[in-house]
């Protein structure tokens, strides 16, 4: 029998796709079983499921610093083009460990992305052994 990335030990959760776009297949027998119309030699798609920490979504410092320095120059013109250039790394890195605590404590990843994705052939062997129907 063929071992499928959800039945390998140690390893994350990963998602089953027909046309590696959307991933709603948690095994590769629910692929088979919820879709009559996979056949063999048909090409199907698995991906690691990685969920990303609420911190990711969050801009970088660099990224807020740009925001107000664009409303400064708004506001100023010319005379604010310097705004915001004299801040230090230190201050950088604190204002992006208060961007990524206030994530961390506010927000709440539900979904995940799907990553390293594979390809796999569906063989006469893998219908054999997930016929319709059977759980």
């Amino acid at each position: 029998m063929t071992d499928y990335p959800e039945l390998q030990p140690g390893r994350g959760h990963y998602a089953w796709s027909l046309n590696e776009e959307d991933w709603p297949y948690a095994s590769f027998g629910e692929l088979l079983n919820d879709d009559e119309g996979v056949q063999v030699g048909q090409v199907v798609f698995y991906g690691e499921c990685v969920k990303k920490s609420p911190a990711y979504f969050m801009p970088s410092a660099s990224e807020v610093l740009d925001v107000a320095a664009d409303k400064a120059y708004d506001i100023g013109g010319e005379f604010a083009e310097d705004f915001g250039r004299d801040v230090t790394q230190e201050a950088r890195r604190e204002l992006e460990d208060f961007l990524s605590a206030w994530a961390s404590r506010h927000l709440k990843v539900e979904f995940y992305q799907v990553e390293n994705v594979g390809r796999h052939k569906v063989t006469a062997e893998d219908l054999a052994a997930h016929p319709i129907g059977a759980s």
